[in-house]
């Protein structure tokens, strides 16, 4: 945890979207440019095909809601499927607000 975010409460909301689904946290780092600060995360879940459908659009579309954060951008890739399963990396960038 860096810069008071709790990468906990992105977890959480990610959680929300998706009840049945593990959310990992594979690394996380501060960020910083002359103008903001905020943290780097890059998380991974394994999605089955049903949980699949629109994932990585509806990720980029959806609103977060972090108190005193903002989601600055969002991406996710599909690493691998595995045994029918999904695997997903995602990377994303909280501003502090």
């Amino acid at each position: 945890m860096n810069n008071g975010f709790n990468a906990r409460r992105l977890i959480n909301e990610l959680k929300r979207l998706y009840c049945d689904v593990d959310f990992a946290i594979v690394h996380e780092r501060a960020w910083h440019s002359t103008t903001f600060a905020g943290t780097r995360l890059c998380i991974s879940t394994t999605l089955s095909p049903t949980d699949d459908s629109g994932f990585p659009d509806r990720l980029a579309s959806h609103e977060f809601q972090l108190a005193g954060q903002l989601v600055a951008d969002i991406a996710v890739t599909h690493d691998e499927a595995i045994d029918g399963m999904s695997r997903y990396r995602i990377e994303v960038l909280v501003l502090e607000d």
